[in-house]
């Protein structure tokens, strides 16, 4: 018995799928088409009721329902078609991937929500780091004087005050006794071999001596309390006066209680600045430390009193 296939149309024989393209022949019992009239003008055949149709067999009726061998084929064949493109997969595209450095993890698309997370930096050599920079400490400004000594500043008398050949702050050569006096710069003397009147306390205290007779004849400076108007002090040597003074400087002899000796001085008129050095045994001339400036009329002698 034969049957049309509904798909391809053709005329397939009963069996539960179509012989020409394969595809699953409708269930129940097929009705065959009548035959066609003849040519004589014949009677049309009687078709057979459907109580006289036979059976589908059990075989058939399997196939038609999908229980049959066929259709577990194909799926035999679906699994060898998968393990086919595994196989292809791992000794294939695997190893590609392996050999191009190409990471086998899944990509995760980013999450929307997440935080951003701050990056770690580590430190190196090669990094620049911004220096944390201190506001800058002024240092307190020293008091600026020119004296030295444990008088020195304020506690000298003369504050500041430079020795020159017209005299020591205040006290100027020509001054008269009265003068100096009512300025109590000079007390009496009963002392021996001393004059009537000497420096008062404070102005001996800052190693400052006066020769007075009815005016201010001389000042003597025997500390480091006060210097010259360039620097010269007490306790310098005579290479550092060389230093200070250059081609002024001149080295006479002048006549003194021990004898003629030789002293630096700077000369003005008739009025020099004497630095008389000591007299170390083994110490050069130029070694020689200054003891005493004095500051006077120009004179050859130099005598101590009596």
């Amino acid at each position: 018995m034969t049957v049309t296939c509904p798909t391809c149309q053709a005329t397939t024989p009963a069996g539960g799928f179509c012989a020409a393209c394969g595809h699953p022949l409708p269930q129940g019992p097929q009705v065959p088409s009548a035959p066609a009239l003849g040519g004589d003008g014949g009677a049309p055949v009687a078709l057979p009721s459907p109580d006289r149709v036979a059976p589908v067999s059990t075989q058939a009726s399997a196939t038609l329902t999908g229980h049959g061998s066929r259709r577990p084929h194909r799926r035999s064949l679906v699994i060898a078609a998968i393990v086919v493109v595994l196989i292809v997969v791992g000794t294939v595209v695997v190893p590609r991937l392996i050999n191009s450095g190409t990471p086998l993890t899944a990509a995760v698309p980013p999450s929307s929500t997440a935080s951003p997370q701050t990056p770690v930096t580590t430190a190196s050599a090669a990094s620049k780091t911004t220096p944390v920079t201190a506001d800058p400490v002024t240092p307190n400004p020293m008091p600026a004087t020119t004296s030295i000594g444990p008088t020195t500043g304020p506690g000298a008398v003369f504050p500041g005050a430079n020795l020159t050949t017209a005299g020591l702050g205040p006290l100027t050569f020509g001054m008269s006794l009265a003068a100096l006096k009512q300025g109590g710069y000079v007390v009496a003397s009963s002392e021996p071999c001393t004059p009537a009147f000497v420096a008062n306390p404070d102005l001996f205290r800052d190693g400052v001596a006066l020769i007075v007779g009815t005016s201010l004849q001389e000042i003597d400076v025997i500390k480091a309390t006060y210097a010259t108007r360039s620097g010269a002090r007490v306790g310098m040597t005579v290479k550092d006066l060389r230093g200070l003074y250059g081609t002024n400087l001149t080295i006479e002899t002048k006549n003194g209680d021990g004898g003629a000796f030789q002293a630096p001085i700077i000369r003005a008129g008739d009025r020099e600045v004497i630095f008389v050095p000591d007299s170390t045994p083994g110490t050069t001339f130029e070694a020689s430390k200054i003891t005493e400036i004095i500051s006077r009329a120009y004179s050859n002698d130099l005598y101590g009193g009596c």
